[in-house]
């Protein structure tokens, strides 16, 4: 440039700095509580209706088993609908729940069909296995305490209690008078023990106000006069069931009435 001149620098070039990029950081995963684990206590009290196919109902209720002869579940009779229908005519139908108890009630409402077939049904409780009694009897191999009706010409019902002995055979405990009975109704049978205390009602459906039909204890002292030694003192699991196929059952209940315990399988 001549003297003089101002001296005309090149502008600099603008310094460019890339903005950084932003950093991402992707959001934790939500965390998803585990699964509560199924429970390892099974329930105090259980209670079985039959409105599934005996296959499918066994399956979801592990506990309840067919002991003797066999059922159809799902049935129905008249107006009355998820029943379980024995399926042998000439022999012992029974279904056991393996929850094993010793304070405890069992109950079954039933319906009797009009023929005079099979007039014998029943609960049982304290209900465990012995390999060394006889398996071909009344008491199927089982050791319990049994709580029957006993229908007389389809007109009449009694109560009879009964112990199953380490033998395989069975003693009355009592037997209870005569009362009305209909092939028309449903009867609710209900029976418990508490202590060496033996006590069973008999309920038509269609009155419970008017109370028990048949009412009926058998105190400890009494059953240890007749049972002796074969005393069912040993917690065992509740049935219900019939001799022959003329029968139809639904609400089928067990519960334990000792505090602070629950349900346990029968070992």
């Amino acid at each position: 440039a001549a003297p003089g001149d101002p001296t005309t620098l090149p502008s600099p070039k603008p310094t460019h700095h890339p903005s950084p990029k932003p950093t991402h950081h992707p959001s934790p995963v939500p965390t998803i509580p585990a699964p509560s684990p199924v429970p390892t206590i099974p329930p105090k009290e259980a209670e079985y209706t039959f409105c599934e196919s005996t296959e499918i109902y066994l399956e979801q209720h592990p506990a309840l088993r067919i002991a003797s002869g066999g059922f159809n579940f799902s049935d129905s009779y008249e107006d009355f609908a998820c029943l379980a229908k024995p399926t042998e005519y000439t022999d012992t139908n029974l279904v056991h729940s393996d929850y094993a108890m010793q304070n405890m009630t069992v109950n079954v409402t039933f319906v009797k069909d009009t023929n005079s077939k099979g007039q014998v049904m029943a609960v049982g409780l304290r209900s465990t296995q012995n390999d060394n009694a006889w398996g071909y009897g009344y008491c199927q191999g089982y050791q319990k305490y049994l709580c029957n009706v006993q229908i007389k010409n389809l007109k009449k019902a009694k109560l009879e209690f009964k112990i199953c002995g380490s033998n395989g055979l069975y003693e009355d405990l009592y037997v209870t008078e005569l009362v009305a009975f209909s092939t028309q109704h449903s009867y609710k049978l209900s029976f418990s023990a508490l202590g060496d205390a033996l006590h069973c009602q008999l309920y038509d459906t269609e009155d419970y106000a008017a109370g028990p039909l048949l009412d009926h204890t058998v105190n400890a002292s009494e059953v240890h006069r007749i049972a002796g030694n074969e005393i069912v003192s040993k917690a065992g699991g509740g049935e219900f069931g019939s001799y022959s196929s003329t029968q139809y059952f639904t609400n089928f209940d067990v519960y334990n009435h000792d505090e602070g315990t629950y349900l346990q399988y029968a070992q």
